[in-house]
């Protein structure tokens, strides 16, 4: 027999509304994470709460589990299951967060990954919200038909599938403007820059942003070395995400012809996907973007190509 709640239209059309709405903000929040699994890896790390070595696989984990719990939800499968499934999910990341919040941590990953930075109290508010939702919709569909027809698991499934692709295959995407703040038409006010003797947004600039943990160092220094040395490329500007402890080393021992700073890794690690990424700026505005070093002439030909400003 149905409850009295199952009963009533108007609840149960907004119970469904609640779930599906959860159902694909799951989604796209285990798609923006699967653009870059990394980041959320490091995102998972750094909360210190389970060992540095399971980080990517509690991250691809995650991934898969939020695209076949949120496929769930919206085709409303098994509904105590997959309802009950996503209240455990938004209490974990409530108390992730809180733990996080109370140790200090400035990591705030919520839904969205490494892509959206928010307050701890934004994240857990966010939570709260999606929670609370959950909650609503529990009882009113608690009494809904169970049972499934075979599309409903095998989407379920399927959905597992593309999302386990998505992390296989997430760098052969072209998705850097979906999944970087960087972009052409992005503009920062502030730089959380060390070290550097430069005004990055007062003229044009091109920034080199890289980790010599990740690449050879002879190799970054010298294509830096080529772009600093044209004189046709405006000021060539080396960002290192290494840490402000590198500087010395890089700017008196390795040859570097470039300006050079540090980047905070955390404002930096939006920046990019995979390093070094290099970009041009103009008066604090990105205008064009390369994953990689470009060649001088590359970069000349993108210069040379730009609109002329107006006597």
């Amino acid at each position: 027999m149905k409850s009295n709640l199952s009963r009533n239209t108007v609840l149960r059309i907004l119970a469904r509304g609640f779930q599906i709405i959860v159902g694909i903000v799951l989604l796209v929040a285990g798609t923006l994470k699967g653009f870059d699994p990394n980041a959320f890896a490091e995102e998972i790390a750094s909360y210190g709460i389970t060992p540095e070595s399971w980080s990517i696989f509690l991250a691809w984990s995650l991934v898969i589990g939020e695209w076949m719990l949120g496929l769930a939800l919206v085709i409303n499968l098994w509904p105590r299951i997959t309802i009950l499934s996503a209240i455990t999910l938004m209490l974990l990341f409530i108390a992730v967060t809180a733990y996080a919040w109370l140790q200090g941590s400035a990591s705030a990953c919520g839904c969205f990954g490494n892509l959206v930075n928010r307050s701890h109290e934004e994240v857990l508010v966010e939570d709260m919200f999606f929670l609370v939702m959950l909650l609503f919709a529990l009882p009113v569909l608690w009494h809904s038909r169970q049972e499934a027809p075979i599309w409903k698991p095998v989407t379920t499934i399927g959905g597992g599938v593309i999302a386990a692709l998505l992390l296989v295959f997430h760098m052969a995407l072209p998705v850097d403007d979906i999944a970087t703040n960087l972009k052409p038409g992005a503009v920062f006010n502030s730089w959380p820059v060390e070290g550097l003797h430069v005004n990055m947004n007062d003229g044009e600039h091109l920034i080199v942003l890289f980790s010599l943990e990740t690449e050879s160092e002879g190799d970054v220094i010298n294509r830096v070395n080529a772009l600093t040395e044209d004189e046709a490329i405006p000021t060539v500007i080396a960002l290192t995400i290494d840490g402000p402890e590198t500087l010395g080393a890089l700017r008196f021992s390795s040859g570097l012809a470039a300006q050079l700073g540090a980047i905070e890794p955390r404002f930096a690690r939006s920046l990019y996907r995979q390093l070094p990424r290099t970009f041009l700026l103009d008066n604090g505005e990105v205008t064009f973007v390369w994953n990689g070093i470009p060649p001088p002439a590359e970069v000349k030909s993108i210069l040379s190509s730009k609109p002329k400003p107006a006597p």
